[in-house]
C-alpha cells in the first residue's frame, strides 16, 4: 500500500513537472533531504511501539548537531567528534528514559519538557549565532557521495545478506501462501534495491547521508524482527500488563528505547551539521512533527503494539516526496503544512478505521 503511494505521489509529480521530480539528480536530493527525518523516524518507531511519544527528538538533533560543530571548531578531528557527539546523545536518550521508566513521568511531559529544555540549551552555547564548519573530512559525511563502482558492490553485499536473512524462513514456512508471499516480497525488495542504485548512480552516486540511514534502518528492521528485545518491545506497546506479569522488566526496556533514540538523534544531528557545513541552533525545529508523521503514515500504531521500521521509513519518503514535489511546482508554504496536515490526520483515521474493523 506504502509503495502504492509513492508511485501515485511520483507519477503525479512527474507528470506536473515534465519528467522533472524522476530525474536521477531531483530523486538524488530528495533522498538527501528525507534521511534526516528517516533517521529520526526509525528511533521514535520504536519509542511509539511501546505506546510512548518522544517530542524532543528536534531540539535534540539541534543541540547534537551544535555540539558537534562546537567541537569541531575547537580543533577536535571528525572520529572524536563524532564518537562524543554520540556519547552525548545516549546520555540526554537516558535522561528521557530515566524519567519516564524509573520516575513514571510521562514521556508526553518528559519529552515536551527536553522540547524545551534542549532548545534553550543549544541557543546558550552556541549564543543563537550560526557556527560554521570548516572541516572536509567531516562535511563530506554529509555531502558525500558513494561512487557508481562501490554502490553496485554494497548492493551486491546487501542482497546477499538479506536472502542469507530470509531464505530459511521462506523454506522452515510450511504454510504455502505464507511462504509464496515471503518470496514476493524478498523479490520485490531485492528488484526495487537494482533499481533504486540505477538511479543515484545516474547522478553521481548514492549519498552517505542516505548510506547510513538504510544501514540503521536495516540493523533496526532486523532488530525488531529477530531478536528477543524487538520481540519485547513490541509485547509492552501490545499489552503492558501481560509483560508484567511475565516477569518482563519493563521500565528497563522503555528506558533503552528512549536511550536508542537519543543515539539515533545524535547520527541524524552529525549529518545536518555535516550537510549545512555549519551548526545551525534553529535546526531541528518541528523535525518531531515530521518524525512521529512518517511513524504514523507508515502504518506505526499510536497506541503502540505494531507497525514496521520500514513502514518508517516509507512514511518518511512520502512526507519527503510531498514536500520535493510541492516547492517544485512552487506551491506556497502555507499550502504544503494544510496537505501535509490532511495526509496525517488520513493516516490517523485509517489507522484507528483498520484497527476497530479487526475488533
Amino acid at each position: 500500500m506504502l509503495f502504492l503511494i509513492v508511485i501515485i505521489l511520483w507519477g503525479f509529480f512527474g507528470a506536473i513537472t515534465g519528467g522533472g521530480f524522476l530525474s536521477s539528480r531531483n530523486i538524488s536530493n530528495l533522498f538527501r533531504q528525507m534521511s534526516i527525518t528517516g533517521i529520526l523516524s526509525i528511533g521514535m518507531a520504536f519509542v511509539i511501539i511501546t505506546a510512548n511519544i518522544d517530542l524532543s527528538v528536534g531540539s535534540m538533533l539541534g543541540l547534537l548537531g551544535g555540539i558537534a560543530g562546537i567541537l569541531l571548531r575547537a580543533g577536535y578531528n571528525s572520529t572524536l567528534t563524532i564518537i562524543i557527539t554520540l556519547i552525548f546523545g545516549f546520555i540526554i536518550g537516558a535522561i528521557n528514559g530515566f524519567w519516564v521508566a524509573y520516575r513514571k513521568v510521562p514521556a508526553f511531559i518528559v519529552t515536551l519538557a527536553g522540547l524545551l529544555a534542549y532548545r534553550g540549551i543549544v541557543l546558550y552555547i552556541t549564543k543563537g549565532q550560526t557556527l560554521a564548519v570548516n572541516n572536509s573530512n567531516f562535511n563530506f559525511i554529509g555531502n558525500g557521495n558513494i561512487p557508481p563502482l562501490a554502490a553496485w558492490i554494497l548492493l551486491l553485499i546487501f542482497v546477499l545478506c538479506y536472502v542469507l536473512l530470509n531464505i530459511k524462513k521462506i523454506i522452515k514456512n510450511e504454510n504455502l501462501q505464507e511462504r509464496r508471499t515471503l518470496l514476493i516480497n524478498l523479490i520485490l525488495t531485492i528488484a526495487v534495491s537494482f533499481l533504486f542504485v540505477f538511479w543515484m548512480n545516474g547522478y553521481r552516486g548514492i549519498p552517505l547521508p542516505v548510506i547510513v540511514m538504510l544501514v540503521i534502518t536495516f540493523i533496526a528492521s532486523y532488530v525488531s524482527n529477530n531478536t528477543v528485545y524487538g520481540r519485547v518491545v513490541y509485547s509492552i506497546g501490545g499489552n503492558a500488563e501481560a509483560c508484567k506479569y511475565s516477569g518482563i522488566n519493563i521500565k528497563k526496556y522503555i528506558f533503552l528505547v528512549f536511550t536508542v533514540n537519543g543515539i539515533i538523534a545524535a547520527f541524524a544531528g552529525i549529518i545536518n551539521t555535516a550537510r549545512l557545513a555549519s551548526a545551525v541552533p534553529s535546526t531541528g525545529l518541528n523535525s518531531e512533527l515530521d518524525a512521529i508523521a512518517a511513524c504514523v503514515i507508515g502504518g506505526i500504531s499510536l497506541s503502540g503494539g505494531t507497525g514496521a521500521i520500514l513502514g518508517a521509513l516509507l512514511g518518511s519518503l512520502i512526507i519527503a516526496s510531498l514536500n520535493n514535489g510541492m516547492s517544485i511546482i512552487g506551491l506556497d508554504s502555507s499550502w504544503q503544512n494544510i496537505i501535509k496536515g490532511i495526509v496525517l490526520l488520513l493516516a490517523v483515521w485509517m489507522d484507528i478505521a483498520t484497527k476497530n474493523k479487526s475488533n
